[in-house]
């Protein structure tokens, strides 16, 4: 795996072997002497010295492994072999610079380096997984036997070894994030580790109380339940620390439905285009590809309508949808009669464009719909299954009851809980197949994982619950069971936060105008209905309200938090200090408090809430969500010819009136024209992994402008050396100086690379937002890790060029880094919409420009139809390597 260490150390031996084989591939190409390199060797093989008694160090403190002692024995002689060979080398050529035995030496000896150094390496490595992953195999057994077993002296014995082995496992996986590269494995070793220690003090509660009450299911299915959750926490950190990190390259996720709307706004253009330029075949192409997607959009909308929990918005959402309909027949029918007419009448071209331009955004105003709607119905349940305190919330309900000692919990009412677990993963997923924005797939596993932990806990609770309600006069089961829901409301909070308040799966602007929309639809039907409501009518309405004030909330808490504008940060305090005193108010119950203050209240938070709403959005990028529906399209009727002829107009002397002077719009800068990026055909992409890495790199900077923005210039760069790479690496066979060619690309790569690295670094400092800070970070380090990585691997090749392994580790880091490098274009534009500008410098000014290029959006089209069979070909390549 290569590791932190594993980083620091071999990048500066790959940078020495390096330049040995290009002085060597020099030498071959020129037929020239071969330079002194004796003090040079003598050098490296000092430091090889050094090396190799830390490793014999090693060796002695660790002897009781003896995978490890083999392992390091023939590592260390590998690369004292190759220290030999360098010193024959250096004396062979020093007696006679054109000798092919001292050539041939010194080949083996930068081999023999690189290979020997990388083994010793992953040896030591491989050791230390080894001790978590054996560590990990007996605390499970020990929870196995804690399960299994029915004697209370075993059960008691093998809890205590469980205590402390899982403390000691704890230790060492904290210690294991270090050496970790990806920020994900970061945090998905984390969780784990938080669910094992949250969890594990459960293990000795809920002994006790199966212990007195060994005869009652629920106590035992408890206690069992518990042991199973954290085995599960132990086999994932398990999981998690024997990960390779080659394949760690997140994709983009984007739902459904937002994929057919962004399709038939492409197909809007053209079509718009088509009709000015009167071409029929095109007009008809596009309509074509429009009415097939508009098509597939109503009918995954409507599966989507009947999960909304809202009836009266389920019914106006079927009605929009149903309209979306009308207007897509409406379009094919104005569409087939401007065609016939070869597009020469221009008030019904006029017409047809503006029915197109609003049948889609009324796609658009749907799917938002559906976007706020699905976010409002997980909200409502994670608040459902987490707050105990209020009695009308399922597990409220079930925790009243199973601690009232009258016996009152029923089936149903655990059946409801789990139905609300249950229904909470079920709005997830529709989310996130069918109507989620673009967003990275890292986000996904993150929120997966916290479900899996949601899920566990799931079967601990619901035992808890039953056993409590068996006996409530138990004070152990009491305690227990109290313990058992702070670990369950801390791992629901988690999912919470990942699913509906931390920026991810909904983007911030998504996030605050679903809850702000909530919040006054409850509040403006409360005013302008509230006459003809029920008392229980209005205490609904208010609980949304209310609900959706808290989640907008802890948005805005979110954005205070990962701020670094003080004076953003102060103002947004401000406000939020404001919503805390108002919602005391609306937080009382409906029966007892005044109408009249809590109207009163209401509207005072409201009015807060838009304050601090508007303030988040002067920080935020545009939102293209579509907030309002379209008012639908004037179609204009021909006008009446009259024959009656006009009166001329007469002309007076009179001055005219000041008009107000006009504003002239900064006209755009013209851009220079750039060449359109093409695809690779299928075979090629498939023949040259390197160069179709490169090629997809191409494609992804296409979408924006190179002008003003240096980032993106040295990107193309990049890319292009990318396809360089793959050329000299097809020659490498039959070309003596393609080795030194491989190795210059490979640092002119890297070279390229810090660079972007150092503007990224820049637009980072001046980035005020933490959370786009961290996250275009954590994508500098993954890239410089990669760039390393790249020389590294190149190095290798070049000192073995046949080598058939090492091809795929190099087209899998190819494909990493490319990857990686079209994640830091994503993640730097977002950083530069949070940039403070009064921040002295011009270095980083110049470069936070990320305009999109509307000239490549079919180019841009192009790679996306094309990208999926590039990226499986380049995954086989991956797939490979990690079975290798």
């Amino acid at each position: 795996m290569f590791t932190a260490t594993t980083k620091e150390v071999i990048s500066p031996i790959a940078d020495v072997v390096s330049q040995l084989i290009i002085r060597n591939a020099e030498a071959e190409q020129n037929n020239a002497y071969m330079e002194d390199i004796s003090e040079y060797a003598t050098n490296v093989c000092e430091q090889i010295k050094k090396f190799s008694d830390v490793v014999l160090s090693i060796i002695s403190s660790k002897g009781t492994d003896e995978i490890l002692i083999k392992e390091m024995n023939e590592g260390n002689l590998i690369v004292q072999k190759a220290a030999e060979n360098l010193l024959s080398a250096a004396k062979y050529l020093k007696e006679d610079p054109h000798s092919s035995k001292g050539r041939g030496l010194l080949v083996d000896a930068t081999k023999g380096i690189l290979e020997g150094v990388t083994s010793l390496l992953n040896s030591y490595d491989d050791y230390n997984v080894r001790i978590i992953v054996q560590l990990c195999d007996e605390l499970i057994g020990y929870y196995q036997q804690c399960r299994d077993n029915t004697d209370p002296q075993k059960i008691i014995d093998a809890i205590k070894l469980c205590s402390r082995y899982s403390v000691k496992l704890a230790s060492l996986s904290t210690q294991r994030i270090q050496e970790l590269l990806s920020a994900n494995l970061k945090k998905e070793l984390q969780s784990a580790i938080d669910l094992l220690t949250k969890t594990s003090p459960l293990l000795i509660s809920s002994c006790k109380a199966y212990l007195q009450n060994p005869q009652k299911e629920a106590t035992k299915n408890g206690f069992h339940n518990v042991c199973d959750t954290l085995i599960h926490a132990t086999n994932e950190i398990k999981r998690i620390v024997q990960i390779s990190e080659v394949d760690d390259t997140a994709a983009v996720k984007i739902g459904e439905l937002t994929e057919l709307v962004n399709g038939m706004e492409n197909d809007e253009k053209d079509m718009i285009k088509a009709i000015m330029d009167k071409d029929v075949d095109a007009f008809n192409t596009a309509q074509a590809a429009y009415n097939k997607k508009a098509n597939e959009f109503i009918k995954e909308a409507s599966d989507v309508v009947d999960k909304v929990d809202d009836e009266n918005e389920r019914n106006k959402l079927q009605d929009l949808v149903e309209g979306v309909r009308t207007s897509t027949n409406s379009v094919d029918v104005m569409g087939s009669k401007c065609a016939l007419q070869k597009f020469d009448d221009d008030l019904a071209n006029n017409n047809l464009i503006n029915q197109i331009k609003y049948n889609t955004a009324s796609a658009k105003y749907v799917n938002g719909e559906l976007n706020r709607q699905l976010m409002s119905n997980m909200a409502k349940t994670c608040n459902d299954i987490s707050n105990k305190d209020d009695e009308t919330t399922s597990f409220g309900n079930a925790y009243k009851k199973a601690t009232s000692g009258e016996g009152q919990l029923k089936k149903e009412d655990i059946d409801r809980l789990s139905n609300s677990i249950d229904k909470l993963n079920d709005d997830y997923k529709t989310m996130n197949d069918k109507v989620s924005s673009e967003h990275d797939a890292s986000v996904n596993e993150n929120i997966e994982k916290n479900k899996e932990n949601v899920e566990k806990m799931k079967n601990v609770l619901l035992d808890a619950l039953q056993a409590t309600a068996e006996n409530p006069n138990e004070p152990n089961l009491k305690k227990h069971l109290d313990s058992v829901a702070n670990v369950w409301t801390d791992q629901v909070q988690a999912l919470k936060s990942s699913l509906i308040v931390e920026p991810g799966l909904f983007t911030t602007q998504e996030l605050l105008n679903n809850t702000m929309g909530t919040f006054t639809k409850c509040m403006k039907k409360l005013e302008t209905e509230g006459d003809n409501l029920s008392d229980e009518e209005k205490e609904q309405l208010y609980k949304e309200a209310l609900a959706a004030a808290k989640q907008f909330l802890e948005v805005a808490k979110n954005e205070m938090n990962n701020t670094e504008d003080e004076a953003y940060r102060m103002e947004l305090l401000k406000n939020i200090q404001e919503v805390e005193k108002v919602l005391p108010i609306l937080s009382q119950p409906y029966s007892a408090s005044n109408k009249t203050d809590l109207q009163s209240a209401a509207r005072k938070l409201g009015s807060i809430l838009g304050s601090l709403n508007s303030i988040m959005k002067t920080k935020l990028p545009p939102a293209p969500a579509v907030l309002e529906p379209p008012e639908k399209p004037v179609i204009q009727e021909r006008p009446i010819v009259s024959n009656v002829p006009a009166p001329e107009t007469v002309k007076t002397n009179v001055a005219s009136t000041p008009t107000q002077a006009t504003i002239l719009e900064p006209e755009e800068e013209e851009e220079e024209e750039q060449p359109e990026v093409e695809p690779l055909q299928q075979e090629e992409a498939k023949a040259f992994p390197i160069k179709a890495a490169g090629r997809d790199l191409k494609m992804e900077a296409a979408q924006w402008s190179g002008s003003k923005n240096d980032i993106i210039n040295k990107v193309n760069i990049v890319a292009q050396k990318m396809e360089e790479l793959s050329l000299i690496h097809s020659k490498l066979n039959t070309n003596p100086i393609a080795k030194k060619e491989m190795i210059q690309k490979a640092l002119e790569i890297t070279q390229v690379t810090q660079s972007i690295l150092k503007d990224c670094r820049e637009l980072a400092e001046l980035c005020t937002d933490k959370r786009l800070k961290m996250q275009l970070l954590n994508t500098v380090d993954r890239l410089n890790t990669l760039s390393q990585q790249l020389r590294v691997v190149t190095a290798v090749k070049a000192s073995n060029p046949n080598d058939l392994d090492t091809d795929n580790q190099l087209f899998s880091c190819a494909f990493n880094l490319t990857e990686t490098m079209k994640r830091l274009l994503r993640d730097s534009e977002a950083a530069s919409v949070r940039c403070n500008f009064k921040t002295s410098g011009t270095a980083a000014l110049a470069i936070i420009k990320f305009k999109k290029n509307l000239k490549k959006s079919k180019a841009g089209g192009a790679a996306g139809a094309f990208k999926k069979p590039v990226a499986n070909t380049m995954a086989k390549s991956v797939g490979n390597t990690l079975q290798q």
